[in-house]
């Protein structure tokens, strides 16, 4: 459901008329919205079914997949709709398609995703081997098995009663954790929009505003520059491919026992130094704006992969995993 709503957000641009119209406008705003809703359900579902088809044991070499995975995704999928805006430029927003494509595409193979233990992906411990000797010891005990099973299922009742949202929400790393991933989203999250503003005034010497107007790559007034279409995509491209490495980098790290919190502090210090780099680069050409995009990449990678982690080390045994998996 929620990547058929991302879709069907993606296309809502094509009813946007050219012009400035109030109506049209907040109709972008809307689905936008609407779009951050939905796709908050995404990485959750993920990790769930991650964690409840594997366990434990496994989750963290398999999330490292899966978000190596999707950020390699994302490189294509940049690709193909900065090639597409390229081409089909002005009428860029047909590049749209390529992002509602890919939505569909994934809806298609949700059928074939495991579900594994339901409880499990919850957040709740996996008892059943205890379970399976206990039934063992008890029936020999007592010859039969009416009073193991009574006494089991109250056991299991007990056991996979989830911890209650207060109790999840009032423990300290749960909320160091939770005020961590707002900042960071807080503060990362218009640095490529400012970004692509420097590199597309840098492009543009002739009118100095980030814009072309007529006859002028064939735009109209108003609309962004043909040529400044590869160096937003590029920017994007560059981020996601240095996820991908920053996503195998760190799972190789964790695996040869290198501290969580270390990496995940490393994600989170490349925002303030791109920061930094972009005001003192300002002036200094694309190709050193463009290179800050790296430590997206760094910033990026490290933090994605380390969040999962960092919530089931916090949460598993609560059965509220999904809570602050987002």
């Amino acid at each position: 459901i929620a990547a058929l709503i991302t879709s069907f957000s993606a296309l809502a641009i094509l009813f946007v008329r050219e012009g400035n119209n109030n109506q049209d406008h907040m109709l972008m705003y809307v689905t936008k919205v609407v779009e951050g809703l939905a796709s908050s359900f995404i990485a959750p579902c993920l990790a769930a079914l991650t964690l409840a088809s594997f366990g434990p044991e496994e989750f963290d070499s398999i999330m490292a997949s899966n978000v190596l995975w999707g950020h390699i995704g994302s490189s294509v999928s940049a690709i193909l709709a900065g090639a597409a805006a390229y081409i089909l430029y002005p009428n860029i927003k047909w590049c749209f398609f390529v992002i509602a494509f890919s939505a569909l595409a994934a809806i298609l193979f949700v059928p074939f995703l495991p579900q594994g233990d339901q409880m499990m992906g919850r957040g709740f411990h996996n008892d059943e081997k205890n379970r399976i000797k206990s039934t063992k010891h008890n029936i020999s005990d007592s010859g039969g098995e009416t009073s193991y099973c009574s006494e089991n299922s109250k056991e299991k009742d007990k056991s996979m009663e989830a911890a209650s949202y207060i109790s999840v929400f009032s423990d300290k790393k749960t909320l160091v954790l939770c005020l961590t991933g707002f900042f960071f989203h807080f503060a990362n999250a218009n640095v490529l929009l400012v970004l692509g503003e420097l590199m597309s005034m840098e492009n543009n010497d002739s009118n100095n505003d980030g814009y072309y107007y007529e006859n002028d790559d064939n735009g109209k007034e108003g609309e962004t520059s043909r040529s400044a279409i590869p160096l937003i995509a590029g920017a994007i491209i560059l981020a996601q491919l240095t996820m991908s490495g920053a996503t195998a980098i760190g799972d190789k790290l964790t695996e040869h026992g290198v501290g969580r919190k270390t990496i995940f502090l490393a994600g989170l210090v490349s925002l303030p130094i791109r920061c930094a780099l972009i005001i003192y680069w300002r002036d200094a050409g694309n190709g050193f704006l463009l290179s800050t995009q790296l430590l997206d990449g760094v910033g990026g990678g490290f933090f994605g992969l380390l969040h999962p982690y960092l919530v089931a080390d916090i949460t598993f045994g609560t059965g509220r995993f999904n809570l602050i998996s987002k």
